[in-house]
């Protein structure tokens, strides 16, 4: 993050000498020289997305139109399978489980 207390116009180049001494500016004159690969539209996961996000518009459709027992027994499971994951998630972060080795000191 840029330092609060300097001003900076976002469309100029930040340098080295803008910047408090010893930080380095991210994106210097080279990188912004570079080019870029042209962009490829990748057809195949255009068309998935689209089919998703279709599908998800037509899953919030039928929840207007499913029996209340339906929705009540959706959110519970889906808070069972959330209380799981966390579960699992925290069983492996702790060092008892971890791949790496905990030093005893």
């Amino acid at each position: 993050m840029p330092p609060r207390n300097i001003d900076l116009d976002p469309t100029t180049l930040v340098t080295g000498e803008d910047l408090q001494p010893g930080i380095q500016p991210v994106a210097s004159e080279a990188t912004h020289e570079q080019k870029r690969p042209p962009m490829k539209i990748v057809w195949r996961n255009v068309i998935w997305m689209s089919y998703l996000h279709l599908a998800a518009l037509y899953g919030i459709y039928c929840i207007f139109y499913c029996h209340p027992l339906t929705l009540i027994w959706g959110e519970y499971s889906s808070y069972i399978f959330i209380l799981f994951y966390v579960t699992i998630s925290i069983i492996q972060n702790t060092p008892l489980y971890s791949k790496q080795k905990v030093s005893q000191s």
